[in-house]
């Protein structure tokens, strides 16, 4: 079977959806607003065989397979790979638990096999994240007590509508401008750029979504958005801030727990992008579990 790979569309949303939670592992790259959003800046491209959906992207120059989504526990993966996908054909942000059933199937088959360190999703249980309770959490509450003592008369944290979408774009395009400034501007970072205007141009259409804006003295400061995944998951789409202001991004996240996020159990933040930083930052807020992701090669 030859797949016929094409632009994702908007009206698929509802049978995507129901593909996607069959998934064991829901990871974030995948989600339908993740693969909507990598269509200009990886050429991410869709095709459906009745089973599984399949896509590819463009990942630092190199043309990579994303995981089938569906039921993978209901078909042999070895005849359905050897049916419809190419001898040498790469994988990437391929997550664990699919990994280890082709494995353990075929291992004979399986050429490359290497960790995505960069793009392992960090999930937090949503209940434990509003609550803030013990010692590990001690460092957050500073953060966040200390932003309050400095700017809290000033700040407002609301959630965005599309006339708010404009002064939003302002902010993204100052933020590109800082980090060039600051020499940190990079391949990464200006596809996402793009992937951040297509979904803002887009946002009236962009369902189960939500957005907050953090505003200081009337001005944004940072903003947010979020994607509803399940019934149960949320996930992260974009977060950025000034950070001129200290303790911000704690502030933030403590926002988006209470306020967008209290309606679910588990929130999936995404990966940390090979940033160091980051990574820690996301270490530090304590994750329940982390969704290892690989690169794998099918050689028939």
């Amino acid at each position: 079977m030859n797949l016929e790979f094409y632009i994702p569309q908007l009206a698929e949303y509802e049978q995507y959806r129901t593909h996607y939670t069959k998934c064991i592992q829901l990871c974030s790259e995948s989600s339908f607003w993740a693969i909507w959003d990598m269509v200009d800046g990886m050429e991410a491209r869709r095709a459906f065989d009745g089973e599984f959906y399949w896509h590819q992207v463009v990942w630092h120059g190199q043309r990579l397979w994303m995981p089938p989504i569906g039921d993978w526990d209901s078909v042999s993966w070895e005849e359905v790979l050897t049916e419809r996908v190419p001898k040498g054909t790469v994988f990437g942000y391929m997550p664990e638990y699919l990994v280890n059933n082709w494995v353990k199937s075929f291992p004979e088959k399986i050429g490359i096999l290497e960790p995505m360190s960069s793009e392992s999703d960090y999930l937090y249980h949503i209940d434990r994240q509003i609550a803030l309770e013990g010692k590990q959490y001690s460092n957050i509450r500073n953060y966040i007590n200390k932003f309050e003592r400095n700017y809290g008369h000033r700040v407002e944290f609301r959630e965005f509508s599309v006339k708010d979408i404009e002064d939003i774009k302002s902010f993204q395009q100052w933020w590109m401008q800082e980090n060039y400034k600051l020499g940190k501007m990079s391949e990464d970072l200006e596809q996402e750029d793009k992937m951040i205007m297509r979904m803002l141009d887009n946002w009236k259409d962009m369902r189960d979504m939500k957005g907050a804006i953090l505003l200081v003295d009337n001005k944004i400061a940072g903003y947010v958005t979020i994607a509803e995944l399940d019934t149960y998951a949320a996930e992260g789409h974009i977060l950025k801030a000034d950070y001129s202001y200290s303790g911000i991004y704690q502030y933030i996240i403590d926002k988006v727990y209470n306020l967008l996020l209290k309606d679910y159990v588990i929130f999936n933040a995404w990966g940390d992008g090979g940033i160091e930083g980051l990574r820690q930052t996301k270490l530090a807020q304590n994750p329940l579990t982390i969704l290892r992701k690989y690169i794998v090669s099918w050689e028939g």
